[in-house]
């Protein structure tokens, strides 16, 4: 349980995660002028795939075993999550890209 460092960050990456529900993920303007914050309540498949990963750091404390494996090493998997946040980085750079290229466009409009 909760007798290891990894425990405590584990603990903390939970409420991390436990704080977008009070605190908005985006905020921007509407084409009518009006200000907007986006917020995980307001929609529910945002609102279910973060209450899932508040609860996968808390699933994770209470099910770790000692002695299970006799020998272990990492595999491929591990690092799948490391490469989808590059990946997400990348495409967020592409579209920021994209959105600049669209407004020097109207521009010149």
């Amino acid at each position: 349980m909760i007798q290891r460092i990894q425990s405590l960050w584990l603990l903390l990456a939970s409420v991390a995660t436990g704080l977008l529900f009070k605190l908005p993920v985006y905020s921007g303007i509407l084409n009518t002028g009006a200000p907007r914050e986006l917020l995980v309540g307001q929609d529910y498949l945002l609102f279910l795939v973060t209450a899932v990963l508040v609860l996968f750091p808390l699933v994770t404390i209470f099910l770790f075993k000692t002695n299970s494996f006799t020998s272990s090493m990492y595999k491929v998997g591990a690092a799948l999550p490391v490469v989808s946040i590059v990946l997400l980085l990348l495409a967020y750079g592409g579209i920021r890209k994209d959105e600049k290229l669209i407004r020097s466009a109207d521009r010149l409009r």
